[in-house]
């Protein structure tokens, strides 16, 4: 069994840290039984900001095989490595080809960004997603505001730390544009692609956030100019569910087939 640690949920979203939604729905795909740890945002004490640092750093945490994963891509590598079918691993090796490589690195390295300038830097925003966090688990408004304060510093170090809000409007319309341009008329974001790939996935771990509701704005915008992409959104959260309608996953990936 493998056992997954990560921040805990949100009203709208498995995690309050994307990369935790990448993982999952990684596991998903390949159908792998996963035991899932939501660790909370510590409590208030002498030990606060040592405990917040510790956990800031190592989560999400993938342990499996008595290895430990954080890196998506690790996580990736390893299940490919169990796999012993060729057909199921070339399948998944579909997410492999350049244009792949330039988008996952672009979520990784901005488009992730934008959402966390939305969530935690946005007043209004962060007031809803604060309450949404709440619902799942009571948390001392100190420690959540302490944990704010040090997504924010990472976000200073960024070039999104001092936009303004006017172009931040105009930076995720352009965003949302360029990806509705680079998935076109497919069905997934690489061509030729027959089930979601990693590139999906990556994309996938940017937008369940600006789907949420307590990104009000952000989630009007994406709805009403961007059905494209909303549309790829709502197919890819249906077939990388656990339990994807018609064994989809089960149908995609043979069980049998990840030997651990």
């Amino acid at each position: 069994m493998a056992t997954f640690y990560q921040w805990q949920a949100s009203r709208d979203c498995e995690s309050i840290i994307p990369r935790a939604v990448l993982i999952r729905r990684i596991m998903n795909l390949m159908d792998a039984d996963i035991d899932i740890v939501e660790v909370p945002i510590p409590n208030q004490s002498e030990e606060f900001h040592k405990v917040l640092v510790n956990r800031l750093a190592a989560l999400p945490r993938l342990e499996i095989d008595d290895k430990k994963f954080r890196s998506s891509r690790q996580i990736w590598d390893y299940l490919l490595s169990k796999i012993k079918s060729e057909g199921l691993k070339s399948r998944l090796m579909l997410s492999d080809p350049a244009t792949g490589v330039i988008i996952r690195q672009w979520c990784n390295d901005s488009f992730i960004n934008t959402l966390i300038y939305a969530r935690w830097k946005r007043d209004e925003n962060f007031a809803r997603f604060a309450e949404g966090i709440q619902s799942k688990k009571k948390v001392e408004p100190k420690s959540l505001d302490a944990l704010r304060q040090r997504v924010l510093a990472y976000l200073d170090r960024t070039s999104m730390g001092d936009v303004e809000e006017s172009k931040f409007r105009e930076i995720l319309r352009e965003q949302l544009g360029a990806l509705v341009t680079q998935l076109g008329d497919k069905d997934y974001f690489q061509a030729n692609a027959k089930a979601p790939t990693l590139t999906d996935l990556y994309v996938f771990m940017i937008v369940q956030g600006l789907m949420s509701p307590d990104l009000a704005e952000e989630c009007e915008v994406l709805q009403r100019k961007f059905p494209t992409l909303v549309r790829w959104y709502k197919d890819m959260d249906t077939l990388t569910q656990k339990d994807a309608p018609g064994s989809f996953n089960t149908q995609l990936f043979n069980v049998n087939e990840l030997k651990r």
